[in-house]
C-alpha cells in the first residue's frame, strides 16, 4: 500500500508540473488528474501513519491528511501565481514520493517467551 501511494505522490507531481507546459483541455485534464493523485497518495500515506491502529483511526488520520494537504496547497496557491504555485507543489510531491519509497520503516525485532532475550 506504500507503493501505491508513493506512484500515485510521484504520478500527481508530474501532473502538475506539466500543467505548467500544457494548454488548453490538456493543462485542465492534468491539473484533475494531478488533484485525483495527490488526494489518493495523501489518504493512503495518511493511513499508513496510522497502521496498527483500528481501522477508523485509520480512515480518519487519512482523510485528515487529504484536509490538511489541501488546506496548505490552498493556502499557497492563494499567495502565489498559479504558474508558479503547481510546479512548485508537483516538485515537492515528486520528492516525498520517492523520498516515502526510499525511506523504509524500521522492522521491530519482537522476541517471545521467557527464555527470549
Amino acid at each position: 500500500m506504500r507503493v501505491l501511494g508513493c506512484v500515485t505522490s510521484v504520478l500527481g507531481g508530474t501532473a502538475w508540473v506539466l500543467v505548467r507546459f500544457l494548454s488548453g483541455d490538456n493543462a485542465t485534464y492534468a491539473d484533475y488528474a494531478g488533484i485525483g493523485l495527490l488526494s489518493i497518495s495523501w489518504l493512503i500515506l495518511g493511513m499508513l501513519t496510522a497502521s496498527g491502529s483500528l481501522v477508523w483511526l485509520r480512515v480518519l488520520v487519512g482523510v485528515c491528511c487529504v484536509a490538511l494537504g489541501w488546506a496548505l496547497v490552498g493556502g499557497f496557491r492563494s499567495g502565489v501565481d498559479d504558474e508558479i504555485a503547481l510546479p512548485v507543489v508537483g516538485a515537492v510531491a515528486i520528492l516525498m514520493g520517492i523520498l516515502a519509497f526510499v525511506k523504509r520503516p524500521q522492522r521491530e525485532v519482537r522476541h517471545h517467551g521467557s527464555h527470549a532475550r
